[in-house]
């Protein structure tokens, strides 16, 4: 199930649908799946990218403090 997630993570982003992107984040976290440095970054990258530096930048904040970086 998490590598289909990533999968359907990053297809969104790259489209950017990061509304859909962050909810599937939320999904995951709030179903026991605790995300890895890879798909933080994947959102991270794809929300600094195209502008989305204050969500981008607290989706960092994040993953330091659940200790991913």
């Amino acid at each position: 199930m998490y590598p289909r997630i990533m999968l359907r993570s990053m297809g969104f982003c790259k489209e950017g649908f990061f509304g859909e992107a962050l909810a599937i984040l939320s999904k995951m976290k709030d179903g026991g799946c605790i995300p890895n440095v890879v798909t933080y970054e994947i959102i991270i990258s794809a929300l600094i990218e195209n502008n989305e530096n204050d969500m981008g930048n607290r989706l960092h904040r994040e993953e330091i403090t659940r200790g991913l970086l």
